[in-house]
């Protein structure tokens, strides 16, 4: 009984630490166009394309992980149903 306790709670902190990392992404990603947005204003286009992309980077890797955490949850659920 042991293992299986500590395998549910691996799943869980594996889970929670993707989306933990998502949301650090997506964090990453607010910020840099609020300084985008502030800069922009007064260096140009220049800047804010620059920011623009690199908001854009962090927030397709924070889908990228939030997809790994679904599909994961969701083959954890697969597997459970198969069980019963």
């Amino acid at each position: 009984m042991a293992k299986k306790k500590r395998r549910k709670a691996s799943r869980k902190n594996r889970s929670a630490a993707l989306t933990q990392r998502a949301l650090k992404l997506i964090d990453q990603a607010a910020a840099l166009m609020k300084i985008g947005v502030i800069a922009g204003a007064k260096q140009g286009a220049k800047t804010r394309v620059v920011v623009k992309k690199k908001a854009y980077v962090l927030a397709a890797a924070a889908v990228r992980q939030l997809n790994r955490a679904v599909l994961k949850g969701g083959k954890v659920i697969r597997k459970s149903i198969k069980k019963l």
